[in-house]
């Protein structure tokens, strides 16, 4: 009998830690434990959607160093823009009119983190035009923020925003938008690709209507099968 449980007793033992690493691995629930991550830690990668991988701030920055790069670029040989040598800031007053998600996700909390860290990076070349003086413009000329996408409601814009009452003329509008674009595999697999897109359209009467973009591009591959989640499975 008790040669038996000698032997029974690690094979119970074994049973009962591969049930609960099978529970662990379709979803049994847990109780949720959270912690800091450290500043060299890298993002954690979304297993359903883009998340903090795809909509990190290297990236963001990446795409607004590019286009401004352009913009300064065809400005400057016609004379069109000033930059100061002491902060790299340029004299050009812009409005951003906020990202734009073309992508077959939902962007949830996502999109006022990249609306404050695109708005940001565009602080370091070019004067932004706050929030309260926008819509006091938009109110002016009867617009939403989404209609100043038409070159006809831009010119309203454009006068109201420099109209004594607003007070506040401005050179440029910036936006920025999200593209997916979806492979499938399989049932079980499928990449998505992911674009971010800024753009800078110029409203001066020498480059009216010119446009200045830079995107950049990021792949997921997404894994539905088991086998998958054996492979990033890791109890320690």
């Amino acid at each position: 009998m008790r040669k038996k449980l000698a032997i029974l007793l690690p094979l119970l033992a074994l049973s009962g830690l591969i049930a609960c690493t099978t529970a662990s691995l379709v979803g049994c629930r847990s109780n949720q434990t959270s912690r800091i991550m450290g500043e060299a830690e890298g993002n954690m990668v979304d297993s359903h959607q883009a998340g903090a991988g795809v909509y990190d701030s290297g990236v963001v920055s990446k795409v607004v160093d590019g286009a401004a790069r352009q913009h300064f670029t065809a400005c400057q040989p016609l004379g069109l823009v000033h930059i100061n040598p002491a902060n790299g800031i340029s004299d050009r007053r812009v409005v951003f009119l906020g990202v734009e998600n073309h992508g077959i996700e939902e962007m949830g909390d996502w999109r006022g983190q990249i609306n404050t860290q695109i708005t940001n990076d565009l602080r370091r070349y070019y004067t932004v035009i706050d929030q309260q003086y926008v819509n006091a413009g938009l109110q002016e000329c009867g617009l939403r923020l989404q209609d100043l996408h038409l070159p006809q409601n831009q010119q309203r814009f454009i006068a109201a925003m420099a109209s004594p009452r607003v007070g506040m003329p401005i050179d440029c509008l910036a936006s920025a938008r999200i593209d997916t674009g979806s492979t499938q595999n399989n049932d079980k697999a499928y990449q998505r690709n992911y674009n971010l897109t800024v753009k800078l359209v110029e409203l001066k009467p020498q480059l009216a209507g010119a446009s200045y973009g830079h995107t950049e591009a990021m792949r997921k591959d997404y894994n539905r099968s088991a086998m998958a989640k054996i492979k990033d499975y890791n109890p320690f």
